[in-house]
């Protein structure tokens, strides 16, 4: 995001629209999506959500067992570098690593969105949504909270008995935006991997009225969404550290 980093610290990339609970859904539709998919997505798998009764009683909360519900249905490559999920009046299209750029990310969303509209016309977008999960390794575990100032701008201020050493950390923001109108869920946290310490930022960011009426308006507002994002990114993180992330040296 910004300018071209020579080690991307992407984890995963998705988009994902959930369409009006009140639009046409009918459970053919994810057969039908996968055959015009197969060829490049040829991995199936059914994708199941847990439901748990608590039952009626007023006198206790009794607990029933646990009923797994088909949820919805994920297509994926064989190298697992990207897969769609379709479900209920929802669609998703995600890409791991390796990421290759914003503008085959994006095709390969409009290619999925077009295939869907063939199978279901084009349904009213509820919510609209694309997300970036970006995990960097960290030289050394921060000990105190303001010490995270030498990768990020947004350092806890942990004062007087709570200034202390630190195992973890973890912050979310709700930002709002105007253009285009939405919030973006900012994350971040310092998380172990294989024993290492790594900053996570997670950059979310949705609609939940994007006025998207077209499969252009679709695209015109995920190349918003992602400046947004990509800004968010480089304004997130110390310059200097950021600079070490564009050469490959962090």
């Amino acid at each position: 995001m910004g300018d071209k980093l020579r080690k991307p610290p992407l984890v995963e990339a998705l988009c994902e629209l959930r369409f009006d609970p009140a639009s046409p859904w009918d459970m053919t539709f994810p057969g039908l999506l996968y055959e015009r998919v197969r060829a490049e997505f040829p991995d199936r798998v059914q994708l199941d959500a847990l439901e748990i009764d608590v039952g009626n009683s007023p006198a206790r909360v009794r607990a029933a067992p646990v009923q797994r519900k088909a949820d919805r249905v994920q297509f994926s490559r064989p190298d697992r570098s990207a897969m769609i999920q379709i479900g209920p009046h929802l669609l998703t299209v995600n890409h791991l690593r390796p990421y290759p750029s914003w503008v085959d990310f994006r095709a390969l969303i409009s290619r999925i969105l077009h295939e869907h509209e063939r199978v279901a016309g084009f349904l009213p977008v509820r919510r609209l949504g694309l997300r970036y999960v970006n995990q960097m390794e960290l030289p050394d575990r921060p000990r105190k909270a303001r010490d995270l100032s030498r990768w990020i701008n947004l350092v806890p201020q942990l004062t007087r008995g709570l200034d202390r050493p630190v195992r973890g950390m973890y912050q979310r923001y709700e930002i709002e935006h105007d253009a285009p109108v939405g919030v973006l869920i900012h994350q971040t946290g310092v998380v172990a991997r294989d024993g290492s310490p790594a900053l996570l930022l997670d950059l979310d960011f949705g609609s939940d009225s994007p006025g998207v009426r077209t499969l252009a308006d679709i695209a015109r507002w995920l190349d918003l969404a992602h400046d947004l994002i990509g800004t968010s990114f480089v304004e997130t993180l110390n310059p200097e550290y950021y600079e070490r992330i564009k050469k490959g040296d962090a």
